[in-house]
């Protein structure tokens, strides 16, 4: 009897870490913001994101910028507000996307198509360009109160390409996803995860900066919608470009 008891404690123990395993995954949302420099560093826009096991959900927004004449200086005070009008769940493995109406629990999807016709966000090309090219060893360092890594990005066919300097931003997580990874833009070692970069042209003493931003893990009812959200994109059947329809749920 207590023999039996033992083997059963044991089963249970088994069962029991390997779910912990699986359900400590650790989700992300962050920001991918946007600048360009010269002199100064000037902001252009900002993407919300959810990393999500292999798939990155998008949120589609409209921004609207409202200036303030200040009487006293004559000076205008320019503010930028974000409208979230929907949301892509992105996946590099079926190079489709799916647009959903809202982030919230009860939610639905109005479109879907493939990867490259997606038309607000993040564009992709219709093929990837087989252009290789070399990546430096990664070196530390913080962004944005974030633990990064950079590495500098040369084209085998380097072309009199010396008069700019381009890095790739990184974030050290295996199971990491983002905009480039979804495009196919992988770094050679699967411990990173391309999240930005840093092009600067010596000649025009100019260029783009894409940072990460407000990092975090996602709450559980955050999680939650991401997993509800999946799972009726899995159960989708795409008759056509815009409609979508969904599979009759069985009794």
């Amino acid at each position: 009897m207590r023999k039996a008891i033992i083997i059963l404690i044991t089963i249970l123990a088994i069962q029991f870490l390997f779910g912990c395993k699986g359900s400590n995954e650790i989700y992300y949302s962050y920001k991918s913001n946007w600048y360009t420099i010269d002199t100064v560093k000037r902001f252009i826009t900002s993407n919300s994101l959810i990393s999500y096991g292999d798939y990155l959900f998008e949120f589609k927004r409209t921004t609207k910028v409202i200036n303030e004449l200040r009487g006293e200086s004559d000076s205008v005070t320019s503010s930028i507000y974000y409208d979230t009008t929907g949301v892509y769940l992105l996946g590099d493995k079926n190079r489709l996307y799916f647009e959903f109406d809202t982030f919230a629990l009860e939610n639905k999807i109005v479109k879907t198509g493939k990867l490259f016709q997606k038309p607000f966000g993040q564009l992709y090309p219709d093929s990837i360009s087989s252009e290789e090219v070399i990546y430096s060893t990664p070196v530390d360092t913080v962004i944005n109160s974030i633990n990064c890594f950079y590495s500098r990005v040369v084209p085998r066919n380097r072309n009199g390409r010396d008069s700019a300097d381009v890095k790739v931003i990184l974030l050290k997580k295996p199971k990491f996803n983002s905009l480039y990874k979804i495009g196919g833009g992988k770094f050679p070692d699967k411990d990173y995860c391309i999240v930005g970069f840093n092009a600067y042209s010596f000649k025009n003493n100019d260029g783009f900066v894409q940072e990460v931003d407000a990092l975090r893990p996602l709450t559980e009812k955050e999680k939650s919608i991401c997993k509800s959200m999946l799972m009726k994109s899995k159960i989708a059947v795409i008759d056509t470009i815009r409609d979508v329809t969904l599979k009759d749920k069985k009794p």
